[in-house]
């Protein structure tokens, strides 16, 4: 019987070895998904409200030119840096040039004939003369009372007539330097020059080509930056100058920016219905020439902090609830959250200090699911 029973037994072993060997394979092997976790612990709870960030020059401006003329000089050119009053483009001033020129010449023509004096005080003087007279005969009784009245009637005649060609002549003086006024002015519209200092950041003609008035021909931003962040209705409420903020910006990747908000604007933008405020990061994190204008980013705006027993990383809070790893298996667990960051949530009931939870991939994961652990290697949420 001894000698039957041991070639059963043997046969039942291998069979049992077989599938313990799976099972170890399975436990153990490289076939068992990885779980990336993050360790709970306990840290400083931080409430935050998140919002979006956009970089804007602090001025734009289109260049355009009042006058229509021909391009002659140009000094600028794309993203070149310029001061205040530098000249950006120079219009063909030759025509006008050339105005100005008679214009000056007619007005000291003019400024002459208005210095010498009416043309008709040799006619007043003997006017005047001739009533000198006609009162001595008058006196004497050889002129009568009419002759004089025609006499006096007669010096009043020129000396309006003087009075009115000295007014010609000065409304003619005055006209002309009015005409040389505009001249120079529309001479100096014909150099534009950079109105503030700053960057070219589009040209839009070149030298010798002929612009129309109110055309744009270049931009220019301003070498300070803005940078902007949109806040939703709920999350807008709180948010005050002054406050310690966390800054990412998309060219930079995870890479995140010490700032805080410097100013808190009044009312929201008419097209997006998001609330603004001013953000300054800090520039001995962040050179302030690589805040370009027009990349994006994310802001997070700190409220209040506290300590707390509890901290997982946001990524592993989904819909109330985290997984956590246990003993090799998946395990889902509704918690109570506290205060809410960029990259922490604050657990008041459901975990645990020193949990495992699931950071990567969370919604891959089923509940029981066996799987392997390795710590993430991300110190942002820290």
């Amino acid at each position: 019987m001894a000698t039957k029973a041991k070639p059963f037994l043997f046969k039942i072993a291998i069979p049992l070895l077989i599938l313990a060997g799976f099972g170890v394979y399975y436990w153990f092997g490289p076939s068992r998904t990885v779980a990336v976790v993050a360790r709970t612990r306990a840290d400083i709870a931080v409430n935050a409200v998140s919002g979006t960030l956009i970089v804007q020059a602090a001025e734009a401006q289109e260049i355009k030119s009042e006058i229509a003329g021909r391009v002659t000089e140009m000094p600028m050119s794309l993203d070149k840096q310029v001061k205040a009053g530098d000249v950006l483009v120079q219009l063909d001033t030759g025509d006008l040039n050339l105005d100005i020129e008679k214009i000056q010449n007619d007005l000291n023509a003019s400024k002459k004939r208005l210095g010498l004096g009416s043309s008709y005080e040799a006619e007043l003087q003997n006017a005047k003369d001739a009533l000198a007279e006609t009162l001595r005969l008058n006196s004497k009784g050889l002129a009568s009372e009419v002759e004089v009245l025609q006499k006096k009637r007669t010096i009043q005649s020129f000396e309006q007539r003087a009075e009115q060609e000295q007014i010609s002549r000065k409304l003619e003086v005055e006209g002309l330097e009015n005409l040389l006024k505009s001249k120079n002015r529309q001479l100096e519209k014909m150099t534009l020059r950079a109105p503030f200092d700053g960057i070219i950041a589009q040209v839009r003609t070149g030298r010798g080509d002929l612009i129309s008035a109110g055309a744009p021909i270049a931009r220019l931003i301003s070498i300070s930056r803005i940078v902007e962040g949109r806040l939703s209705e709920e999350n807008f409420a709180g948010v005050r100058a002054g406050q310690r903020a966390i800054a990412s910006f998309l060219p930079y990747g995870v890479t995140q920016f010490d700032s805080k908000v410097v100013k808190v604007l009044s009312t929201s933008d008419p097209e997006t219905q998001r609330y603004l405020v001013h953000i300054e990061v800090d520039p001995a994190q962040l050179e302030p020439s690589k805040l370009i204008p027009g990349i994006t980013g994310d802001i997070s705006i700190i409220l209040a902090e506290r300590p707390a027993k509890t901290i997982v990383p946001r990524r592993a809070f989904i819909g109330g609830a985290v997984k956590v790893v246990q003993n090799g298996r998946v395990l889902v667990r509704r918690v109570k959250a506290g205060f809410v960051s960029l990259t922490a949530v604050e657990v008041l009931e459901g975990l645990n200090e020193g949990d495992l939870v699931i950071v990567g991939d969370v919604d891959s994961f089923y509940q029981g699911q066996s799987v392997q652990t390795e710590l993430t290697s991300d110190k942002r949420w820290h």
